[in-house]
């Protein structure tokens, strides 16, 4: 998905752009986003939700680029 920097927070809420040009995030594909969302937070990392209700890790958290996790 691409989107104009105006628009983030409403994509990501909480994320800011960086520097551009830039990638501010990254998708995976995941067949359950419960059991994904949990391995995350026990291995500590924030989760959060997006405006798609697919769930990230901040770019903070993820070393500069969300990773955003979608099922399959």
């Amino acid at each position: 998905m691409i989107v104009p920097a105006s628009a983030l927070g409403s994509v990501l809420p909480g994320e800011l752009p960086p520097d551009l040009p830039s990638f501010v995030g990254y998708g995976v594909a995941v067949h359950d986003l419960r059991k994904t969302r949990d391995i995350l937070q026990r291995a500590g990392f924030p989760v959060q939700r997006s405006s798609s209700r697919a769930r990230y890790v901040p770019a903070a958290a993820a070393l500069g680029a969300a990773v955003i996790f979608r099922t399959a």
